[in-house]
């Protein structure tokens, strides 16, 4: 992934999220998604600034029936 500023949209959302121990910072969302990726051995997703949100595009590689 290349290098971002991280700035969460909404701090008192992000110091709630934090306090509550859901996140421990912010920036490193998508460097721990990245990771996870490699981990399982999946093409990592892409992300786009779209419409003032972020598009993730997962590929799907594998498939499990229920």
């Amino acid at each position: 992934m290349d290098f971002h500023e991280s700035h969460p949209r909404n701090e008192l959302i992000a110091k709630v999220f934090y306090m509550a121990g859901f996140i421990e910072s912010w920036g490193r969302g998508y460097e721990k998604i990245k990771n996870a990726f490699i981990k399982e051995q999946l093409q990592i997703p892409t992300f786009e600034q779209v419409r003032g949100g972020i598009l993730a595009s997962i590929p799907r590689e594998r498939f499990t029936r229920f």
